[in-house]
């Protein structure tokens, strides 16, 4: 069976925050948007699309938007299949968070693999914070409201909706992954 290596990026942030998860090639989108969300410690709160040449893949019943084509009988080695690919996942439109999933290695399982997430670097932001931002460091988060036309206010991370936040800590989800036969494969990627 053929495995995928992804790197998930998500766009517009310096420095990057990224992951990179091993799945099935014929996992259907819908399912790569459930791990998606895990590995990026999000609740699947809001809607979201991949694109790949123009061609949007979402759930149909969250709207019948002409040209959508259904993620639940899509699988992604339909979509994308070459390493170098990349296809773009966006999430929750009114933040407009957009992540490059770009294909690096197609690589041989067996039948007792399970999708994994095996690296990864900082924290992604938490759910419903609308406003855009970027990393400065492990410790500091440059923050701006988008279209307030004021300059941004740098400052340390403690709290954000009432709980702790930092850059540097990965989603638990994440933190948690013990892998164990992935590594010997990751060697060669």
């Amino acid at each position: 069976m053929e495995v995928y290596a992804i790197k998930v990026t998500l766009l517009a942030t310096r420095p990057p925050v990224w992951r990179r998860v091993l799945v099935h090639r014929d996992i259907t989108l819908r399912k790569l948007h459930k791990t998606l969300q895990t590995v990026k410690g999000w609740t699947n709160s809001h809607l979201h699309q991949f694109v790949f040449q123009s061609q949007k893949y979402s759930d149909p019943k969250h709207g019948p938007e002409a040209g959508i084509i259904d993620e639940n009988r899509t699988r992604l080695g339909d979509v994308i299949c070459t390493p170098g690919t990349r296809l773009l996942y966006e999430y929750d439109f009114g933040d407009g968070w957009q992540h490059e999933l770009l294909l690096e290695k197609v690589l041989l399982g067996d039948e007792s693999f399970r999708q994994i997430c095996v690296a990864g670097e900082r924290n992604c932001p938490p759910e419903d914070c609308v406003i855009k931002w970027r990393y400065e460091s492990q410790s500091e988060v440059m923050w701006s409201l988008p279209d307030s036309g004021l300059p941004a206010t740098q400052f340390s991370v403690n709290l954000v909706r009432g709980k702790v936040f930092r850059s540097e800590i990965l989603t638990e989800p994440l933190a948690n992954v013990t892998v164990v036969w992935v590594t010997s494969i990751l060697k060669c990627c």
